[in-house]
């Protein structure tokens, strides 16, 4: 899942900042590798090696620095067993508003 948590980092960082483009949540994960899987020999250890390095425009890696949204929206507890999500609510009534 590495590699995805880097291409969402990495599409978050170019719309940041674009106008007409607001980010609400809570920061991304904060990932740059791309991930391959290497298995050693004839046994079953395998492992994770990064095999990419992503950087942001002002020169920082993205691990370990997510992207920041505009507007911090947390998410509920109950929203991680069916309740309301907070920041699609928030979503709406900004686009309401236009």
């Amino acid at each position: 899942m590495a590699g995805v948590s880097a291409r969402l980092d990495i599409f978050l960082a170019g719309l940041k900042g674009m106008k007409n483009v607001t980010l609400l949540g809570s920061p991304s994960a904060g990932g740059s590798a791309y991930t391959q899987e290497v298995e050693i020999g004839d046994t079953q250890i395998r492992l994770r090696i990064g095999s990419m390095a992503s950087f942001q425009g002002d020169g920082r890696l993205f691990d370990g620095h997510g992207i920041t949204p505009d507007v911090m929206i947390e998410p509920a507890p109950d929203y991680f067993i069916g309740g309301a999500d907070r920041v699609l609510a928030e979503a709406i009534r900004r686009l309401g508003r236009k």
